[in-house]
């Protein structure tokens, strides 16, 4: 659904995958044409469509159906036989990385990364307004912290409860915010922002010997800078 709302991807296409390789090959003839089937079914746009098999029979049968296509859908089509790590390199060399696809190192089927590009789309959809400080709550001292508060002393509250959430919330949408485009970006800050809001958590710096809560453009700075410095030390 989503690749059908995007008009980007309407106008560019789509690439497919048919992939058939080990305890996903394709069990019967009846099964590689209710593939074909429903490929050609999809409402969408196909720019590529690319078929992995390591089975020299299926391959055979796939040759054929390929030569029976309409010249435009043939054009399209590419079809890779080999192993595991053969079919992938094949992949890559049209710019389709190992890592895109949903499987894990043994071949099987492993949807974490498709899981959290779900997720990413749904922030990306749900605006989430980062809660601001008043004027007066700006100007006014914090003598004391509570312990949901995030302290921003340069490292020295790191075991801090507050100081604590916030890193387990920058382990956790790390991935998603690395190959998030500059808008989920956005709205991943937004999100860590108002989990701690949410628990009743500030975000706080020093201000002489007292803390005063940090400004909202420097707060989405500084929530930022933490995914970056967690990128580097990885």
């Amino acid at each position: 659904m989503k690749a059908l709302q995007s008009e980007e991807t309407q106008l560019r296409g789509t690439v497919s995958i048919w992939y058939g390789i080990g305890n996903l090959r394709i069990k019967s003839r009846t099964g590689l044409k209710e593939r074909f089937t429903a490929a050609r079914a999809l409402p969408q746009k196909k720019a590529a469509i690319h078929g992995c098999v390591d089975d020299e029979r299926q391959y055979a049968i796939c040759t054929v159906m390929v030569k029976v296509m309409q010249s435009n859908m043939r054009a399209r089509m590419r079809l890779h036989f080999g192993s595991l790590t053969e079919c992938q390199y094949q992949l890559s060399t049209y710019g389709i990385s190992p890592q895109s696809l949903p499987l894990d190192a043994f071949g099987n089927i492993n949807l974490d990364r498709h899981q959290r590009w779900v997720q990413s789309c749904v922030m990306e959809e749900t605006p989430v307004d980062l809660p601001i400080s008043s004027p007066q709550a700006l100007e006014e001292s914090i003598t004391t912290p509570n312990e949901n508060d995030v302290l921003f002393t340069g490292g020295k509250a790191s075991k801090h409860i507050g100081n604590q959430r916030f890193k387990s919330l920058i382990v956790e949408f790390s991935q998603v915010y690395d190959s998030g485009t500059d808008e989920m970006k956005r709205h991943i800050v937004n999100e860590i922002s108002a989990k701690i809001h949410e628990v009743g958590g500030r975000f706080l710096r020093r201000h002489g010997a007292a803390w005063e809560e940090v400004p909202l453009d420097n707060l989405r700075e500084k929530i930022m800078q933490a995914f970056r410095n967690r990128r580097r030390r990885q």
